[in-house]
């Protein structure tokens, strides 16, 4: 079972995915309280990140909605010392290994029912051992189910199920952890020796070069 995120973070993560809310809205899809709602959504207001709907002009019986303006990444920004922090990185170019791990995901999700490493990373460009590494974290966190134990020596391969399509960018691993940008919420990964890993031919995944970490 995954860590709940905090009220901040569960509030940003709405607003992301709703764009335009009013806070009893934004509140029930975060499953916090009204009142917490109306205090972050004030200081998204301050900091530019929300803006009013039509100006704020609107019929009196209506509530009041919002839109998102400033969506710079996951993270939640936060007050420090009276100033709004956004604790997303500026825009940059997308490094090697974090484009690598987009085409990945990408193609985990367009896959039409099971799928396997050889074929994701034929479909990505991606080194075989990278795309098969990569699906056994995402196996390790539960986004993705194995469907088919395969069997090295007659040339079987395992396949896979996606069971946990959270959304369009890349879930990143970290050292115990699964950390998942469309939902701002992290997964714990239980051991590798707990899932249970396919072997391989040493054609299929040899050790050439071209491999690129993904975690």
């Amino acid at each position: 079972m995954g860590t709940v995120a905090p009220p901040r973070q569960r509030l940003w993560s709405a607003a992301r995915v709703l764009r335009q809310f009013d806070v009893v809205t934004l509140a029930f899809a975060a499953s916090t309280t009204e009142a917490a709602a109306t205090a972050y959504v004030g200081l998204l207001l301050r900091s530019g990140h929300l803006a009013m709907q039509d100006g704020g002009v609107r019929d009196r019986a209506a509530p009041r909605t919002y839109r998102v303006m400033r969506n710079e990444g996951p993270r939640a920004p936060y007050v420090s010392r009276g100033a709004v922090i956004d604790p997303n990185p500026r825009p940059t170019m997308m490094s090697r290994a974090d484009s690598t791990r987009q085409r990945l995901w990408s193609a985990i999700r367009k896959a039409d029912g099971c799928f396997d490493a050889p074929g994701i990373a034929a479909a990505t460009s991606a080194h075989p051992t990278t795309a098969a590494d990569y699906i056994r974290q995402l196996a390790r966190a539960g986004h993705v189910t194995v469907a088919t134990n395969g069997n090295g020596q007659s040339g079987e391969l395992t396949t896979y199920r996606l069971v946990r399509n959270s959304g369009p960018k890349a879930p990143v691993f970290r050292e115990t952890s699964l950390f998942d940008p469309n939902t701002g919420r992290s997964w714990p990964t239980p051991p590798r020796r707990e899932v249970r890993r396919r072997k391989v031919s040493a054609a299929t995944l040899r050790p050439a070069e071209g491999r690129e970490s993904v975690a």
